[in-house]
């Protein structure tokens, strides 16, 4: 049937100790409900979206600190959607270029490593990741 919730950590590790850029364009989003953000632990359980050491935002305005749902101003995410993040010293932002608002999570030091973190609970999501360019990080640094 295709549904149920799998997860994608991408190596190597973030260095929080230096700037981490990346875009992720969000391709197609059946169902609307994926998952980005960062993990520490690549053995997670297919809800890796709570797991401790998971940080990020899901559709349906949800918002996991350390694994666990938060109230925000955050709106979810669109098909088509393209978003900035950044990671450093223990702070993750996203930035939404088609809702011009940034988002950001504080991090709080739960694991020795962080990974790219992707979870999706339906068959055909697709999601582009690349580097941002000298303009896109001029843009999520000044908003």
């Amino acid at each position: 049937h295709g549904n149920g919730y799998y997860f994608v950590a991408c190596t190597p590790s973030l260095d929080s100790t230096t700037d981490s850029f990346w875009k992720i364009t969000i391709d197609n989003l059946p169902k609307n409900w994926i998952f980005l953000g960062i993990i520490g632990n690549l053995n997670a359980r297919n809800d890796s979206y709570s797991d401790p050491t998971s940080y990020g935002w899901a559709c349906r305005s949800q918002v996991y600190i350390k694994g666990k749902g938060e109230s925000s101003d955050f709106t979810g995410f669109t098909k088509g959607e393209c978003l900035y993040f950044h990671f450093k010293s223990n702070r993750l932002t996203m930035f939404s270029v088609q809702k011009n608002k940034k988002f950001v999570l504080n991090t709080n030091d739960t694991a020795d490593a962080y990974y790219f973190h992707f979870n999706s609970g339906y068959t055909g999501s697709k999601l582009t990741l690349e580097p941002l360019n000298q303009d896109e990080i001029a843009c999520i640094i000044e908003n």
